[in-house]
């Protein structure tokens, strides 16, 4: 029994870790510095002057985060160009147009993240797993990104306030859910809860409490995955923000970075399988023992 246990763990550990992106600081961080910046491109304009809305778009499209493992296609939905281009289609009011800018400047982040900077880091890690690598890669830029502003944490929760769900994803009216094409008012709320560490944070993630736990674990032992000099990634990120501020949207690459993950990521779904063989070979041959008696 307790061997079945530790492969049912060591399962759940292997099946749950695929579900992060650029974290919520880092995208945060990075809108506030490009603001700063002298430029006067009209999308950038509208973002900045309606950074409520533009921020709440900007975080809210990872609503779907929590289907990265179960439904990869209503994840990859909002991780599309096409999602943004819909989303300024329906919108009626500069609020609205708002959110929709913040969810192109999502793409335009994520596709670095995904198809450069994370492929980049486990490439050159002694860890098998992208899974495994991705969050604490990510997660150590987000606490760099913290130390250089110390408001960052209570600024992001704030864009994710209910006021902002009420307004802009919640019923089938609502700007995002329209862009969507589905109802993502539970995705919207998990996710603030999420970000908060409200009391949703143990439930929203595949396998509740347990991938929580963990999830805190590994972060113990984050400080042994080596990540590259982040500055020129970030440095790219800007600058494919930039040219969504400039109408000319950087649709080159996949903001879900599928393939360039899959690519540096062979060894990881080899070492998967496996461990699912093994585990179902386990409970046949238990349930089989069971059976005799």
């Amino acid at each position: 029994m307790k061997k079945q246990l530790i492969l049912v763990l060591f399962a759940v550990l292997l099946l749950s870790f695929d579900v992060r992106s650029f974290g919520p600081w880092t995208h945060t961080a990075m809108l506030q510095e490009l603001c700063a910046e002298p430029d006067d491109w009209p999308y950038k304009k509208l973002c900045c002057n309606n950074l409520d809305a533009c921020m709440f778009g900007l975080l809210e499209t990872d609503a779907t985060v929590f289907h990265y493992v179960t439904n990869f296609k209503k994840y990859q939905l909002m991780h599309s160009w096409a999602t943004p281009d819909k989303c300024l289609e329906y919108a009626r009011n500069e609020g609205e147009r708002a959110v929709c800018i913040g969810m192109a400047l999502h793409c335009a982040q994520d596709s670095i993240s995904h198809n450069r900077f994370v492929p980049d880091s486990v490439k050159n890690s002694k860890v098998i797993a992208e899974a495994i690598a991705h969050p604490f890669v990510e997660s150590k830029v987000d606490d760099e990104y913290r130390a250089k502003h110390p408001n960052l944490e209570y600024d992001t929760t704030y864009y994710l306030r209910d006021e902002n769900i009420d307004k802009y994803c919640k019923g089938p009216d609502s700007i995002i859910n329209r862009a969507a094409g589905l109802d993502l008012s539970w995705e919207c709320d998990a996710l603030a809860g999420a970000v908060s560490k409200g009391g949703m944070y143990q439930s929203v993630f595949l396998v509740g409490p347990l991938m929580n736990y963990g999830y805190k674990l590994f972060i113990k032992v984050s400080a042994l995955v080596p990540v590259p000099k982040w500055y020129p990634y970030e440095q790219d990120a800007k600058e494919f923000s930039r040219m969504v501020f400039r109408d000319e949207w950087p649709r080159q690459l996949d903001p879900t970075g599928y393939e360039s993950l899959r690519l540096s990521n062979i060894g990881w779904y080899i070492l998967q399988w496996i461990v699912i063989i093994s585990l179902v070979v386990v409970l046949v041959k238990t349930l089989k023992r069971r059976s005799k008696k």
